[in-house]
């Protein structure tokens, strides 16, 4: 392949010929007038090898080289803008007795220097023609005749104008008397820096064979001399010394910061001397200190590879062999170069890259015309199949260590609810310093443990993307990574999750009564057609409308009902999920509501309006507008913290014409808490086989009254319909409140000094006894904490008992203060009695109570059945009063009993009684 040499690069260590600029030595110009130098005999050119370099000036033909008198008998000239080596073909007598031959080189590039070196092997009589160190031209079997083999001289120029005047510049003429191998041209045109005729450096032949040598740097005179010992020094005749020289030697190396040389080759031809590179002085633009262009592909089997510049929209053509650019911080950014491959024959082509101080960043091969890329190191190869005549264009992106930004936007993250099979749109920001390459978009089902891939997409910041079909997934995220064209990569997950609902959304129901709502809006409002064909027995609602139950035939969104069935069932509805915050007008009363969306809603994220006016939960129930809200499973009923998908909700609302609204929020976040500094609490449970109720609380607050706080003190809801229920609730008739006179929470203002605050609780249930339990919270140490069973004549320390059974309707009196435990309202009973032990039966802990009208010595002893003793619990003299004391089911020795019936005796004084009790297991 033929490189020019103007402004280009020579070898490896990047010699850079800068046409005159800073060059050494000299050259012999010639103005195409009657120019030329005789160098005489210098013997055959027949067999042996002859270099030179010359610049060509003009549009007119021109020898180069002549070996003739009396016709053109051997010749190196420009004819018609390229280059003809003439020669004889078959000998005869005079100029028309000869048949001529010629190897033509077309488009020689004006005003460039070209290295030319001409070859005859004898063996076969070959003659080849290399221009700038490949081969272009052949001609085999050609056997000059006799005249070339004369004694005519050599001349450079000609003084025939017949044939007409070289116009140029020509230098480091050369002559062997052996045929030079193609190693050897080549070594000679990339050694830039001409050669050595006393030791004939770089072995291109030997010394012995280098028949002559002109180097024209003598500069003055009018003698070319012959720098071998041959002495064919020649006489110069009009030509003039000029110091335009081909090339510079290798100084100007420190120029260029780094490079890259791209070499192409397919089978035994090939392109080496290409680079890409950067200097502290280049341009973007042409340069002509660094950039070279590349010559016309060679006659015959080629490969080429250029760098193409149409917008330089260069006189002298728009392909390049080097494509320098200016030096550049690569940390966030990449040089790019375009080059173009094309071979005149198909086959498997090789590209090699080698590195010259390429600084430590990507370097990547893309073959443009497939996409495929490749990142490349120091002596890379990339291989592909060459089209004959076909340009195959690649790219070489050098730089970039820095990555991408991506932010995604609100429609990759939650919280949010999307319906299944639509198309979302998802939407993001990514920058990048050089090009954002591509951006993948992942999905995950799980929150982020597993992900597949949903789209590989290129610059784009948008994409439709088809929700997957799903009934019910709550554990959406997304996944975006963007990556830049050097391989960096930003990853961004969603925030929070999200969730998908299908069309048809079910879910389990167990036997029995149910708060139960549904999170969709149905195609069909009819309960029946909803709901029938998910029951084989007896099933039926009732709404809660006007502070009344009713039946129900209409399924709505946000409605609560009681659903009851008489066996376990997979209930589906088919409609469309509301994805989007959802509002509901509220009416005045107990209202049976439920959660309209299929996600969980925090009972704080709730908002409700009135009269234009927004407020929180927290502070509608300060407002006086809402107050409790209960949810009801098999346990009864709680206070809701938490809205959940197909679940109903009692919700007490004291206030006409307000609006609640459930907002698809982030759940599990932190929430707004009132704070409990100085405030302590009792908690109740109430149970029975069946039944369960545990919303019960008493206690005190820093900013509570004694009478009806909407901030602290809660209704009780409304019975559940099953045929077991337990009640527990403080009744205060003396408020008049409009939702009832039952209340789960009674919270008080402080205890006064030196007294107590006193509750009555009121048990109702559909069994007989019931066993109640408590927890207490907060309660300061120095307070005495008691409750009665018997109308407040005796309270036990709560402390030390923490369940009992009691039977149903009982009045249970709780006091926190000052003198509480120990006797009520009597402080000396006037009869003895010994009172029956409570719970009963108990596990494992019982209290017995005593009444004893007189100090003296008591003693209280537990018998099992057979009369054996099991324990003394009380042997000593005790003050007169209402005592107990507790028994926790352990003997003498402080090991557990086992179950059964026990007696226990008291004696005080004159006076013994006796009763039974049993102990469950």
């Amino acid at each position: 392949l033929i490189v020019p040499s103007v402004g280009g690069f020579y070898s490896s260590t990047f010699s850079i010929n800068s046409s005159g600029s800073g060059a050494t030595g000299h050259s012999l110009s010639f103005d195409g007038s009657d120019d030329y130098v005789d160098f005489g005999d210098i013997g055959d050119l027949d067999d042996g090898s002859v270099q030179i370099w010359f610049n060509y000036i003009g549009s007119e033909n021109g020898q180069i080289l002549v070996k003739s008198v009396s016709g053109v008998h051997w010749g190196l000239s420009i004819v018609n803008g390229g280059l003809a080596l003439s020669y004889v073909a078959t000998a005869g007598t005079g100029w028309q007795g000869h048949n001529w031959d010629y190897l033509n080189y077309d488009n020689v590039l004006n005003n460039y220097w070209y290295h030319i070196i001409i070859t005859r092997e004898n063996s076969s009589g070959t003659i080849r023609m290399y221009v700038n160190g490949s081969l272009v031209v052949q001609k085999t079997n050609a056997t000059p005749g006799t005249p070339i083999s004369n004694s005519n001289p050599l001349y450079l120029g000609t003084h025939n104008t017949s044939v007409g005047w070289l116009n140029g510049k020509a230098d480091e003429l050369a002559i062997w008397n052996e045929d030079l191998t193609a190693s050897e041209v080549t070594a000679l045109y990339n050694s830039g820096n001409g050669l050595d005729a006393s030791s004939n450096s770089g072995n291109y032949a030997s010394a012995s064979n280098l028949q002559g040598y002109w180097n024209f740097n003598e500069g003055s005179g009018t003698t070319a001399s012959d720098a071998t010992s041959n002495s064919n020094d020649g006489t110069i005749y009009g030509a003039t010394w000029s110091t335009d020289v081909p090339f510079t030697g290798a100084t100007t190396a420190s120029a260029l910061t780094w490079s890259v040389r791209a070499k192409a080759s397919l089978s035994t031809y090939n392109d080496n001397d290409n680079y890409l590179c950067v200097a502290s002085s280049a341009t973007n633009v042409f340069d002509a200190s660094y950039d070279e262009l590349e010559p016309p592909a060679a006659p015959g089997s080629s490969i080429s590879l250029y760098f193409p510049h149409a917008e330089w929209d260069y006189l002298l053509g728009d392909n390049f062999s080097t494509d320098a650019r200016p030096v550049v911080a690569l940390t966030d950014t990449m040089q790019v170069w375009d080059f173009v491959v094309k071979s005149t024959d198909a086959g498997e082509a090789t590209l090699t890259f080698v590195y010259a101080s390429v600084p430590s960043v990507p370097v990547i091969l893309e073959n443009t015309a497939t996409g495929a890329r490749q990142t490349l190191s120091n002596n890379a190869t990339y291989t592909f199949t060459a089209v004959a005549d076909s340009a195959h264009p690649f790219r070489v992106s050098i730089g970039d260590t820095t990555a991408p930004t991506l932010t995604l936007g609100a429609s990759c993250s939650g919280p949010a609810i999307l319906i299944s099979d639509s198309t979302h749109t998802l939407g993001w920001t990514s920058t990048d310093g050089f090009e954002v390459d591509s951006v993948l978009v992942s999905f995950s089902s799980d929150s982020g443990t597993t992900y597949s891939l949903q789209a590989s997409l290129g610059t784009a910041s948008g994409y439709n993307w088809t929700v997957p079909d799903a009934m019910v997934m709550t554990g959406g995220k997304l996944k975006l990574k963007a990556q830049d064209y050097a391989g960096n990569s930003k990853e961004e997950v969603s925030s929070y999750v999200f969730a998908i609902a299908g069309d048809s959304l079910s879910s389990a129901v167990t036997a029995g009564w149910t708060l139960w709502g549904a999170p969709i809006n149905p195609t069909n409002d009819t309960m029946t057609t909803n709901l029938a064909d998910d029951f084989s027995g007896y099933w039926v609602t009732f709404d809660y409308v006007d502070n009344g139950y009713t039946y129900n035939g209409i399924l709505k969104e946000a409605e609560g009902y009681w659903l009851g069935s008489a066996q376990n069932a997979n209930v589906d509805v088919k409609g469309t999920p509301v994805d989007s915050n959802f509002t509901v007008s509220l009416s005045q009363g107990w209202e049976l509501i439920s959660n309209p969306l299929v996600l969980d809603v925090n009972v704080d994220s709730l908002t409700f309006t009135k009269n234009d006016t927004t407020k929180t939960h927290a502070e509608a129930v300060t407002a006086g507008w809402v107050n409790s809200i209960y949810s009801y499973g098999s346990s009864g009923y709680a206070s809701a913290t938490t809205f959940s998908p197909w679940s109903g909700y009692w919700m007490a609302v004291l206030e006409t014409g307000v609006e609640i609204t459930y907002p698809i929020h982030r759940n599990g976040g932190s929430r707004s808490s009132r704070s409990i500094e100085n405030e302590w609490m009792i908690s109740f449970d109430a149970q029975v086989d069946g039944g369960n109720d545990g919303i019960t609380r008493i206690g005190y607050a820093e900013t509570a009254t004694d009478g009806f706080d909407t901030e602290h003190d809660a209704v009780k809801p409304p019975n559940p319909p099953g045929p077991e229920y337990v009640s527990l609730f403080i009744a205060h008739p003396e408020w008049n409140y409009p939702l009832g006179d039952k209340f789960a929470k009674d919270i008080r203002a402080a205890v006064p000094a030196n007294g107590y605050q006193e509750w009555q609780l009121t048990m109702e249930s559909s069994e007989s006894d019931a066993q109640l339990s408590w927890t207490l919270v907060n309660i300061p140490d120095d307070y005495e904490v008691g409750y009665s069973i018997d109308g407040g004549q005796y309270f036990d320390d709560m402390r030390d008992v923490s369940t009992i059974t009691i039977s149903a309707n009982t009045e249970i009196t709780v006091r926190v203060g000052s003198q509480v435990l120990g006797i009520g309202d009597e402080p000396i009973p006037t009869v003895f009695a010994l009172h029956q032990n409570y719970p009963n039966p108990f596990n494992p802990v019982t209290t017995l109570r005593y009444d004893l009208p007189e100090n003296g010595i008591v003693t209280i002893i537990i018998y099992d059945m057979l009369g054996r003793q099991v324990k003394t619990l009380i042997n000593q003299t005790q003050d007169a009063g209402f005592k107990s004391v507790v028994w926790n089911a352990t003997n003498d020795y402080g090991k557990p009993v086992s179950a059964g019936i026990y007696l226990y005796q008291i004696q005080a004084g004159e006076n013994i009684s006796t009763k039974k009790m049993v102990l469950l297991k």
